[in-house]
């Protein structure tokens, strides 16, 4: 085993700082081969929704989205700090045109999801839950749901009637 596993499955560095689902099962008890095999579904997960996106020659801002969003969530190892990368995907949902514009209830759940991204790590040791990977999660769950509308070709209402 490299020493770089053995660091990150020690917990040397703390779990709660972590934001990929590798760090959420180690967080949460589970075993290394366990949180090793849930990054594997993860990273799985991530490439398929890259390769749809592009595959299918949806717009820019989703394409990038898409990228940047799943990078994080397919990262191996990644921190809180890395969260930078999933603002990146925030901004290009904003950067749609027209026809596809975040809704207000996509502007709520980002909202939210900032104020957790301010200090996850923090979060994570208050609760002893992973907050840190719902961040990434709900960020490319929004960019999947974004894609769906466009396919469907008609905008994806939660508005009460």
């Amino acid at each position: 085993m490299s020493a770089s596993s053995t660091v990150y499955e020690s917990g040397r560095i703390r779990l709660s700082g972590y934001i990929n689902l590798f760090g959420a099962v180690r967080h949460l008890g589970g075993s290394p081969g366990l949180a090793y095999a849930m990054q594997a579904v993860a990273i799985l997960a991530a490439a398929t929704l890259v390769a749809f996106v592009w595959r299918r020659g949806f717009s820019l801002p989703i394409r990038a989205a898409s990228l940047a969003s799943a990078a994080l969530v397919a990262a191996p190892l990644a921190l809180f700090y890395e969260l930078v990368l999933g603002e990146l995907a925030v901004l290009w949902l904003f950067r749609a045109d027209a026809d596809d514009r975040v809704t207000d209830w996509e502007k709520i759940a980002l909202a939210g999801l900032f104020v957790l991204s301010l200090t996850p790590r923090s979060l994570a040791e208050f609760s002893h839950l992973p907050i840190g990977v719902f961040i990434p999660l709900v960020v490319a769950a929004l960019i999947i749901l974004r894609v769906f509308r466009c396919r469907l070709g008609a905008p994806m209402r939660l508005e009460a009637a």
